[in-house]
């Protein structure tokens, strides 16, 4: 995973050998992976777990200044939302 500046002139790795199926960024970036949803260190891109995926599949994740939101399929026309106040996060 790659981070890019927001004037787009340069470019560095954010995370190497983790792969996540759904990425939010706002000052951190929040992965979205099979096992639940973690917080990349920015120091090295390790991840960190911040929930435990209980559904079949998480479908989209968002994250702003303050909240961080996900979306987990829950089966046949069922779906889950999750709300996490990004204070009860500690910062790594």
């Amino acid at each position: 995973m790659r981070a890019v500046a927001p004037d787009l002139r340069t470019e560095r790795v954010a995370a190497s050998k983790v792969i996540c199926s759904s990425p939010a960024v706002a000052d951190r970036v929040f992965c979205a992976k099979v096992e639940g949803l973690f917080v990349l260190s920015p120091a090295n891109g390790s991840p960190t777990l911040v929930s435990p995926n209980v559904a079949l599949s998480i479908t989209a994740i968002g994250a702003d200044q303050n909240r961080f939101v996900w979306v987990s399929d829950f089966g046949r026309e069922k779906l889950d939302v999750k709300l996490f106040f990004r204070n009860a996060i500690p910062p790594r």
